[in-house]
């Protein structure tokens, strides 16, 4: 299947359409965009199969009889090597800290958007700062890979974004900076404020549950259902069991309730776990945000009308348990 599956994206990726006979001719238009969406419905097979959910999604959403250019750009520039980069990963591969820091992002999306108005709206040549602009579009997508955000750029490079603005789709100077200030507003937004979830910035060193902190981002992101959404819940339920095991000694953590934990009863071990390191009424709060994190995932779990907000609260309280029994481990260690 893998084979299959590059030779299908290497196919879309080199598609050359001419854009003359496109507009002018609708036959050939036709035969395109059919070609096209056959090549896609392939493709979406393959990343469903894969359960590469966010990929398929922003495959699902593209419009080749409407926006042939931009659905092409979108397979060559972010499709075609996040699909390849996946499958040269080792399966569950543990987050590790990010290559490009979330302010060094922000400004290369900021300086980003300020140079596609730029250049459309009689600033600076193309020739002039294009290789500067290919080379800012790497680090950016470097930077929003590893969080798992999607790139709502499309344009490899500002040739192509020239072939946007000049097929009559934005004549005016103030149609452009509209567009490009809408396509990255929800994304600037998001870099600003920070998503819902976000891997831990270093990576705890417990394989478990760094993959399972990487699972929950990746659910929360994609999910749409009340079935997605109960999803987050399983995962956060995971993540927190795995948690347990890591962190909990039977001989150093006895159990709050005289019952002794599972080994798939992270609710206890946590607790347990809690208890002991930071006992006394000033760490009382701690150790209510556990087990309030874990009833959370529970309810969710089994939730039929889930909704983002309980996923989003749910995912929220697991990584912020993850982060206090980490500090907690880190200073047994010290």
């Amino acid at each position: 299947m893998k084979d299959a599956l590059l030779g299908l994206l290497d196919e879309l990726a080199g598609m050359n359409v001419n854009m003359n006979s496109y507009f002018d001719d609708g036959g050939y238009q036709r035969i395109i965009s059919d070609v096209v969406s056959a090549r896609l419905r392939a493709l979406a097979g393959y990343l469903r199969q894969l359960e590469m959910t966010d990929l398929l999604k922003v495959v699902l959403d593209l419009d080749p009889e409407g926006a042939i250019v931009e659905t092409l750009e979108t397979i060559r520039s972010y499709v075609e090597p996040e699909v390849r980069r996946r499958l040269e990963e080792p399966a569950f591969a543990p987050p590790r800290e990010y290559d490009v820091a979330i302010d060094d992002l922000l400004n290369d999306v900021e300086a980003e958007r300020a140079m596609l108005i730029s250049v459309s709206t009689d600033g600076p040549r193309i020739q002039t700062v294009n290789a500067e602009y290919v080379e800012r579009r790497k680090r950016i997508a470097t930077g929003l890979s590893e969080r798992g955000i999607p790139d709502p750029n499309h344009f490899s490079d500002l040739w192509a974004w020239h072939g946007k603005w000049s097929s009559g789709d934005l004549p005016t100077y103030r149609s452009r900076r509209t567009y490009v200030s809408e396509l990255y507003e929800p994304l600037i937004g998001e870099l600003k404020s920070g998503p819902t979830v976000r891997v831990l910035e270093a990576a705890t060193g417990w394989d478990a549950v760094d993959r399972g902190i990487d699972q929950i981002r990746r659910q929360l992101r994609t999910a749409r259902s009340p079935e997605e959404m109960q999803a987050v819940g399983l995962y956060c339920r995971e993540t927190l069991i795995s948690l347990g095991q890591e962190v909990w000694d039977p001989e150093t953590h006895p159990p709050v309730d005289d019952v002794t934990p599972s080994p798939t009863d992270g609710k206890r071990m946590l607790q347990a776990f809690i208890a002991a390191e930071l006992g006394g009424a000033s760490n009382k709060y701690a150790r209510k945000h556990a087990t309030a994190a874990l009833d959370l995932a529970n309810e969710l779990q089994h939730k039929r009308t889930a909704t983002f907000k309980h996923a989003a609260l749910c995912a929220e309280a697991t990584v912020s348990v993850v982060g206090i029994v980490a500090v907690i481990a880190d200073r047994r260690g010290s």
